[in-house]
């Protein structure tokens, strides 16, 4: 009598990669977790000024960035108004965003991008889901940032339904960091689709509000 073979069970895909070069931060491939993430910092001087930003009430910047031409006198257009009433805007957190995006940009082809930079003082997005795009990237600029599981810690049937019950396993749930700058690929991902980034905003306080930075590409 031949004995049956043991089942051998794939290792689970690692949900993120963590990169410290952002020569490395390039497009998904085939391979790639459902994130990969630019580990960086902002200078502490930067972070001390964003930090200390003083908002009257929530608020929302919404831009589209066209494809070609530098991104930076966008930006100091776009924070002026955004920050209108509070602060000048500093060059050094004009210039950081601009790289993001000139990352994003070289990341997505080159084409336009949807820009999206908002204080955050409640948890409208605090249950896990995946975003119904091809990629969305995300810095943290203030705040705690984004969290995320892996494949065997969510039932992604769930996915959807008002609440958290797909949560398998909350004991596995990681977290990005701040200033760090997160490649997210969504459910729209070509070759990929139904694989992406599950993640949510962790729970947010009016008292210190989140200030967060998202692109999409398209």
């Amino acid at each position: 009598m031949v004995a049956e073979a043991a089942a051998v069970t794939a290792p689970a895909r690692p949900a993120i990669r963590v990169v410290d070069d952002p020569q490395r931060f390039g497009p998904f491939g085939a391979a790639d977790p459902a994130c990969i993430a630019w580990r960086r910092r902002l200078s502490p001087s930067l972070a001390r000024w964003i930090d200390g930003l003083a908002f009257p009430m929530p608020r929302q910047g919404r831009w589209r960035l066209a494809a070609g031409g530098p991104a930076a006198p966008h930006v100091r257009q776009w924070l002026a108004g955004w920050l209108a009433g509070v602060a000048a805007p500093d060059p050094r957190w004009v210039a950081d965003i601009a790289r993001l995006l000139d990352v994003a940009r070289a990341q997505s082809g080159g084409g336009p991008l949807a820009v999206r930079l908002d204080v955050v003082a409640n948890d409208g997005c605090r249950l896990f889901h995946v975003d119904r795009l091809r990629v969305r990237w995300i810095c943290t600029y203030r705040g705690p940032a984004t969290q995320w599981l892996p494949d065997e810690a969510v039932d992604r049937h769930r996915l959807g339904r008002g609440n958290n019950d797909h949560v398998r396993d909350w004991a596995q749930v990681g977290q990005l960091e701040p200033h760090w700058f997160a490649a997210m690929r969504g459910d729209l991902w070509p070759g990929a689709e139904g694989r992406g980034f599950v993640h949510r905003s962790p729970p947010a306080s009016p008292v210190e509000p989140r200030i967060v930075l998202a692109i999409d590409s398209g």
